[in-house]
């Protein structure tokens, strides 16, 4: 009775990997499907070549070119290229850039709004505070619009 190989392996020496390594993560065959992935791709490409010793060859030529440090270089760069910019500063750089718009926008209209003489300029609610006092002289409880006059 033949075994498979995979099965040997997780019978014979799972727990020694488990406990030497801390898992199972040696026996991750992710490149083992990518090169399968690449043989298929060779195996369309060369598919009509009646020579299999051409299409053995081609083969050979494919992997070497794929292999070459300028392929390499432009690979990573296309990577590189295509990935999402998660962080992206533009936003923060246009809160910024509003903020000291605003800043710059007020500080003008101070400079404009500058009095010469210094009048003090009441806002509305100093100015209702202002006129709602009751005077000295009068009943304190009433705002002045509502005090009887004397007779």
């Amino acid at each position: 009775m033949q075994k498979n190989l995979k099965a040997h392996a997780f019978e014979t020496h799972m727990v020694e990997q488990f406990d030497e390594f801390g898992g199972l993560s040696e026996f991750r065959e992710d490149f083992i499907e990518l090169s399968h992935q690449d043989g298929v791709r060779e195996e369309k490409r060369t598919s009509n070549l009646s020579n299999r010793a051409q299409a053995a060859l081609s083969h050979c030529r494919w992997e070497y070119r794929k292999r070459l440090p300028v392929v390499k270089r432009i690979q990573e760069k296309v990577r590189e290229g295509g990935k999402r910019k998660l962080v992206s500063n533009k936003a923060e750089d246009r809160k910024k850039k509003m903020k000291m718009d605003k800043e710059a926008d007020r500080e003008a209209a101070r400079e404009r709004t500058d009095v010469e003489d210094k009048t003090v300029i009441l806002t509305g609610r100093q100015r209702n505070m202002k006129d709602h006092r009751a005077p000295d002289n009068s009943n304190d409880t009433l705002p002045p619009s509502i005090h009887v006059a004397d007779t």
